[in-house]
């Protein structure tokens, strides 16, 4: 369950079924458990569809470097890998 907003990193805040972050003001869809909604996904395992939620997201880049013939430094940009931490519902 997310506990700050993902704009500016301030506490939510549930007030009224509505939460809310008390900072930017960025408002949330979340369910009856807190969980926000748009953080919810469904995969298929083995022929099972089971719900997750999302709880953190981070992305890591490798790069490979390597020397030229003529002795210059090369990097390789690489696509960020994104690593999700799932929580099953």
């Amino acid at each position: 369950m997310k506990t700050n907003c993902i704009n500016c990193g301030a506490p939510l805040h549930n007030s009224e079924g509505i939460t809310k972050c008390s900072y930017c003001g960025t408002e949330y869809n979340c369910d009856k458990r807190g969980y926000i909604e748009d953080y919810k996904v469904k995969l298929n395992i083995r022929g099972q569809e089971r719900e997750f939620y999302i709880s953190d997201i981070t992305a890591e880049y490798i790069c490979d470097s390597y020397r030229s013939v003529l002795g210059d430094l090369r990097i390789n940009k690489s696509k960020p890998k994104l690593k999700m931490e799932l929580i099953e519902m």
